[in-house]
């Protein structure tokens, strides 16, 4: 994510989690936000057009998404807190 965030000439990246009934909801790992929720993605799938190149990458790696809730007049919204990142040369 940092480097394609360098990169000037990217003109869209479409990031694929599948289908909702295949994630994985987990409790929060972190002691002090037990409100924290994990969403663990096993399938994904990463599309990246930089103008004259469509680079692709599918990955069977689990990827962990934490997310914190915000309610605000009893709508509650998901900011995502952290996740893991794992390095890929596409």
């Amino acid at each position: 994510m940092a480097h394609m965030a360098q990169v000037t000439t990217i003109v869209s990246v479409v990031f694929d989690i599948g289908l909702r009934t295949t994630w994985q909801r987990l409790p929060s790992d972190d002691l002090s936000h037990p409100e924290w929720v994990m969403i663990q993605i096993n399938n994904s799938k990463i599309q990246v057009y930089d103008g004259a190149t469509l680079y692709s990458a599918v990955s069977s790696n689990a990827i962990t998404f934490t997310f914190e809730p915000k309610t605000v007049n009893g709508l509650t919204t998901w900011t995502i807190v952290r996740w893991n990142e794992i390095a890929s040369s596409v």
